[in-house]
């Protein structure tokens, strides 16, 4: 399908394959002297392949299984924040016809906000309710004038907030739990940002038997490049279940047309 929220795993793939492509293309490089395609047109032509083309790709798997080293771990990274702006694109594309009553809901909250702040710093005590009741109808009254001067901007999060909100009576899965997952993977990409670090509180969650911590102001840290693939695992298992009610919305929608 051409929807970008049905071509998630397709894009994901692609993330994937470029990061097996380079790291092949990269030991191919080295095995052949950086003569990778005059030595493979000279092998397709003999039908033999030599011991070094066998070595290297054995040594590849076993490098992705179960090695890891200063190279390898950035680039599962740099993988994993490539799928993560694949999610993100399709989030923004299941929550595009929504946005109107995404950014209402926004609006409400603010300016809910908005009037409480304001009044915590005008009264101290309960006794100036009537005023504080002035001070409600005056705001109102220039609640347009209020949003205008403070434009909503609909954050991944606010998407992410909204769509579970929608979805949670069909939500298979732990909503709460997956809420703070995605929070903590955000948080992961957007080191990016800060050459790696973690510049807000501390965040840590657990995924199995695996505890993934980030640190305040400090770098992020992986004990097995393999935690990079736990995380792009749950990534996809929470937005397959996303999948699940968009599709049966769709199923929906389609048997209404028909009816």
């Amino acid at each position: 399908m051409e929807q970008p929220e049905y071509s998630f795993l397709g894009t994901s793939c692609t993330a994937i394959n470029q990061f097996l492509y380079l790291l092949i293309k990269d030991e191919l490089s080295e095995i052949t002297g950086n003569f990778a395609l005059p030595y493979l047109c000279k092998n397709i032509a003999t039908g033999e392949f030599g011991v070094d083309y066998n070595f290297s790709i054995e040594y590849t798997k076993e490098l992705v299984r179960n090695d890891s080293n200063s190279v390898l771990a950035p680039s599962f990274f740099d993988t994993y924040v490539g799928i993560w702006s694949c999610f993100e694109d399709a989030i923004i594309s299941i929550t595009k016809k929504d946005e109107i009553l995404i950014n209402n809901e926004l609006v409400n909250s603010n300016f809910k906000k908005y009037k409480k702040f304001i009044k915590k710093i005008l009264f101290t005590d309960v006794e100036n309710d009537l005023l504080s009741d002035r001070i409600d109808t005056i705001l109102d009254q220039k609640r347009e004038e209020i949003i205008k001067e403070n434009p909503i901007y609909i954050s991944f999060p606010d998407r992410m907030n909204y769509l579970f909100k929608k979805i949670k009576e069909q939500y298979r899965r732990d909503i709460k739990q997956d809420k703070n997952t995605l929070l903590f993977l955000g948080a992961l990409r957007n080191t990016v940002h800060n050459n790696g670090r973690h510049l807000k509180k501390d965040m840590e969650i657990k995924l199995g038997d695996k505890v993934f911590q980030l640190r305040k102001d400090e770098g992020v840290y992986f004990d097995h490049h393999i935690d990079s693939v736990i995380l792009i695992n749950e990534l996809f298992d929470i937005y397959c279940e996303i999948l699940r009610y968009v599709t049966q919305q769709k199923i929906i929608e389609s048997n209404e047309l028909l009816e």
